[in-house]
């Protein structure tokens, strides 16, 4: 054996493992799975490999040489599977065979040899190659090289000698320890794979245990700040898990919560473990109750690092222990305010619950009761009969009823009880005890007493009763009193048996009979018919009745023939009432007419009066008749108004209007007054009210005027204030708008108020009052208010002013895009120039003192005295404006409106602007007087400044967003 041989095959060793363990870092390290693509690449690195080692052999005589091959493909078959070692096999057969020679095919058997003795090692051991010692790897080794060895004689013979001679001892020493040291590799490999993956493994359980947990888990900081929670645990919150990162507890709890937390994580600080409930705050709002099971987290010096929480939702279950809190307080209170007494024992005849009034039977209270039975209370003969009848309930298994005289030990109250007792049994059905309850029947035992005490007076009773009554069978009558008997005149041995139709008239038998098919128990009237013929209108109810077994039906018969002649004359009444109210209105129009007609004289008058040269004390005279001119007129109106509202005739005309327009009327009507009074006086209408509305404008004005102007007249100092307000609207088309007004006055008393909406009251009746007035103003205000579906309050103190406050429906305009106007009348004369009026007035004064004034005004005045010369003298002449009365001889103004407007002989005149000028004054003048094709009105008697200010408007140098206010 020559030295070099050890030297060779040493070096071919050394060269093996070093490149196996680049093979390690190259290949082995990054293998992270076993797919047929990896096993082919695993096979052509270690066939490489292989190559790798084949390229340095150690020569022993030409064409036999030696290297490493066989350990390295021993190691495949025993580590690769059968794919890489079948392809390094074949890699290294080919390589092998390329290098030629005599001992080539002995290499490539020794190649299959090696790897078919790997593979077989590989099965017999499975999967427990981690496990393989230094001892059995060279073990393997050996036998890998013995094959070897073995294989060397398929040489011939005296080259088998000589190789065997050389290198049998070399490869028997070197070789196994080779091949165990490059199995060590891969098994230390495999082992930290495993460990890696089981590693791997267990962290990934970890993960999905704590990401799947139904617990929240909550990990923070030695400053409480969130380090990690889990899913569960931010959907227990609302949250998502990275919201939650970097924030603290405090964040999550109610306020009055966080003093609680902060102590709890002062013990966390301490090293101390809990257990507790926590209550935090949802995302949405919600409560959230925790069980939390918190522990400290310490480094290895024993200092506090943080904490780790475990949180369980309790919600339901707290959700459930209030409601059964709350079930089990309402059941207290319930059975401690039921009169019954009510009590629990268990089967031992021993007190697990009792009430409040159980508790006064026996004198003490709950606490005493409860854990003894009835010998610590009552006398052996009572608690043995109580005892007794416990026993028999449980035996009978259902309830039992007994009545007993009990005596109470609290006040000693003796009375008879009837006890009901029951066994109880829990949710198995097991018995737990008797459950009893005993109500108070004293009383109505007396009552069943004095029940059949009463049947007695009832029966004599039935027989005096002011109406029949009978009961019937299928129409036969079985029983009937001693007034059925009286109203029919039949005695009542006829009736009874008798077909009850007999006793209804032919033309209502028909209907009852129905009724009586139909089991109809409302009463209803018809006709009855007497024994001697008689027919009369009677009242008939009727039930149905158990009786004798059966059930049957029970009928009242009542003689109404009283109340009908009562309702007849009352009818009459009513009628001769409406005719009476009538003719009251229509005196009453004619009457307001006949007055305003000379009031109108008298004002104008007046008025012209004033334009005149005078003294002061004459300036005096003048002012004060007509303020009493206009009170008389205010006067007329009330009760012209209270009139047409009582008698039901006031009609509700809706139509669009402004609201800018009723503000500036209310102001410019009252403005003055108040600045007479040194009054502050506004109207503030908010700027949520629409500007335009569809409702009543004239009974809308109308409750203003009266509030505002009796506001006004009872305050001497300090303000008024109108507001308008939008109330909140149910829909956008229908809403309510308040109306306030506001005094600084004297206010009305508590006695005052219950009567200052009646007609005719005023706040002060004595013969010394300050205050004039007729005492119609808020009797018209309520009931108009009524009328048009608002409501009304006052908010009052005596002496320190009032408030009242109206609440009015409206409707908003369909659109609020105006309506194309008609185009006004224009005539040829230049502006500035005084305007041409024509006045058609019949009445003499009125005409005198109408064209005298109009005249002071500045205008060119034409008169005529009816509407037909009215006519006559606009076909000759020009004019800007007609002035006309409606009572009139000859031609009445609604006629002679209607036939200029339909003139085509007057062509762009008959568009000329006409304003009524009248006394007639009732509701529903105004609206008629404009649908004839009036522009305006104005009633008698005529303020002059209100006329001056109709006609600039009318004119057109008024506003005409307000026109028609």
């Amino acid at each position: 054996m020559e030295h070099n041989s050890f030297v060779g095959l040493f070096q071919n060793i050394s060269l093996l493992l070093a490149v196996a363990l680049l093979f390690e870092v190259a290949v082995v390290r990054f293998k992270k799975s076993n797919t047929l693509l990896t096993q082919v690449f695993t096979g052509v690195a270690l066939g490489g490999l292989g190559v790798v080692v084949m390229l340095t052999p150690w020569t022993l005589i030409p064409g036999v040489v030696f290297d490493t091959r066989s350990v390295l493909v021993g190691i495949a078959g025993l580590f690769f599977g059968p794919l890489s070692t079948v392809i390094a096999v074949l890699m290294t057969s080919a390589f092998r065979l390329n290098q030629g020679g005599q001992g080539a095919w002995t290499g490539v058997s020794v190649i299959i040899a090696s790897g078919i003795i790997g593979l077989v090692w590989r099965y017999f051991k499975g999967r427990q190659l981690h496990q393989m010692t230094w001892r059995e790897l060279y073990l393997f080794g050996f036998v890998v090289h013995i094959a070897m060895l073995v294989l060397m004689l398929t040489l011939p013979w005296h080259i088998a000698m000589r190789v065997l001679s050389n290198i049998a001892l070399p490869v028997i020493l070197i070789y196994p320890v080779g091949t165990a040291l490059l199995g060590s590799l891969l098994v230390n490999y495999l082992g930290r794979e495993r460990t890696g993956k089981q590693l791997s493994e267990s962290m990934e359980r970890y993960r999905l245990l704590v990401d799947t947990a139904n617990e929240g888990i909550w990990a923070m900081d030695r400053e409480h700040v969130t380090t990690y929670v889990n899913a569960a645990m931010a959907n227990m919150l609302g949250y998502r898990q990275v919201e939650m990162i970097g924030s603290k507890v405090e964040n999550y709890l109610y306020p009055e919560d966080v003093e609680l937390h902060r102590k709890s994580m002062a013990q966390r600080h301490k090293g101390k473990d809990e257990v507790y409930e926590r209550r935090f705050r949802r995302k949405d709002g919600k409560e959230l109750w925790t069980m939390v099971s918190a522990k400290a987290l310490k480094n290895e010096s024993n200092v506090f690092q943080g904490s780790f929480a475990m949180f369980t939702d309790i919600t339901l279950r707290k959700v459930a222990e209030n409601a059964l809190a709350k079930s089990e307080l309402m059941l207290r209170m319930i059975m401690n305010t039921i009169p019954d007494l009510v009590w629990l024992k268990d089967v031992d005849g021993v007190y697990l619950h009792c009430n409040k009034k159980f508790e006064r039977f026996f004198g003490a209270d709950e606490a005493t009761i409860v854990g003894k039975d009835d010998y610590a209370f009552l006398n052996k003969e009572l608690a043995d009969f109580f005892r007794d009848n416990d026993r028999k309930a449980i035996n009978s298994e259902g309830p039992r009823i007994n009545e007993e005289w009990l005596t109470f030990a609290s006040d000693g109250y003796h009375g008879l009880f009837e006890t009901i007792k029951a066994p109880m049994h829990d949710d198995h059905g097991k018995l737990i005890g008797v459950l009893g309850i005993a109500r108070d029947i004293t009383a109505r035992k007396t009552t069943e007493e004095a029940l059949r005490e009463s049947e007695t007076r009832f029966k004599a009773l039935h027989n005096a009763s002011f109406g029949g009554i009978a009961i019937h069978d299928k129409g036969v009558i079985l029983e009937c009193n001693l007034g059925l008997s009286e109203m029919f005149g039949y005695s009542r041995e006829e009736l009874i048996g008798m077909d009850g139709l007999l006793l209804v008239a032919n033309g209502s038998r028909d209907v009852v009979m129905s009724r009586i098919l139909s089991g109809y128990e409302k009463p209803y009237e018809e006709y009855g018919l007497r024994k001697n013929g008689e027919e009369f209108p009677m009242r008939l109810e009727a039930r149905n009745l158990p009786y004798k077994g059966k059930m049957v039906r029970a009928v009242e018969f009542r003689d109404i023939t009283d109340s009908v002649n009562a309702a007849k004359a009352l009818l009459a009444a009513k009628e001769a009432a409406e005719s009476a109210t009538q003719a009251k209105s229509e005196f009453l129009a004619n009457m307001s007419h006949e007055v305003r007609t000379p009031l109108n004289g008298v004002l104008g008058m007046l008025q012209l009066l004033q334009t005149t040269e005078q003294s002061d004390e004459q300036k005096e005279y003048i002012l004060g008749a007509i303020k009493s001119t206009r009170r008389l007129t205010r006067l007329l109106a009330d009760i012209l108004d209270i009139s047409k509202i009582e008698s039901g005739k006031l009609q509700i005309i809706e139509a669009e209007f402004s609201t800018v327009c009723l503000q500036e009327s209310i102001i410019e009507i009252f403005h003055p007054t108040a600045r007479e009074k040194s009054l502050n006086f506004n109207f503030h209408v908010d700027t949520q009210v629409p500007p335009r509305l569809i409702g009543d404008e004239t009974r809308v004005r109308q409750i203003l005027f009266n509030l505002v102007g009796n506001a006004i007249k009872f305050t001497e100092s300090g303000s008024v204030l109108v507001e308008a307000t939008l109330l909140p609207a149910k829909d956008n088309e229908n809403f309510r708008v308040l109306f306030a007004v506001s005094d600084t006055g004297i206010g009305i008393s508590d006695e005052q108020l219950k009567d200052i909406f009646e007609p005719f009251v005023q706040g002060e009746q004595s013969y010394t009052r300050c205050y004039q007035g007729a005492g119609l103003g808020l009797a018209i205000v309520r009931k108009l208010v009524k009328i048009l579906g608002g409501e009304m309050a006052i908010d009052n103190a005596a002496g320190n002013g009032t408030t009242i406050y109206v609440s009015l429906p409206f409707k908003l305009p369909v659109s609020h895009q105006k309506q194309a106007e008609m185009q006004p009348y224009q005539t040829d004369e230049p502006v500035g120039a005084p305007w041409r009026i024509l006045l058609v007035e019949d009445e003499e004064l009125s005409l005198f003192s109408g064209k005298r004034m109009l005249h002071k005004m500045g205008y060119s005045v034409t008169t005529a005295p009816d509407g037909m010369e009215a006519l006559g003298i606009l076909h000759e002449q020009d004019f800007d404006l007609v002035l006309m009365d409606i009572q009139m001889p000859v031609m009445d103004g609604v006629e002679a409106t209607k036939a200029i407007r339909g003139s085509s002989d007057l062509g762009a005149k008959s568009q000329i602007p006409i304003i009524a000028m009248t006394a007639y004054a009732m509701t529903g003048d105004k609206e008629r007087f404009l649908a004839a094709g009036m522009d305006d009105y104005i009633s008698k008697p005529v303020d002059r400044d209100e006329l001056k200010t109709v006609i600039e408007r009318v004119m057109g140098k008024g506003s005409p967003a307000c026109q028609g206010v």
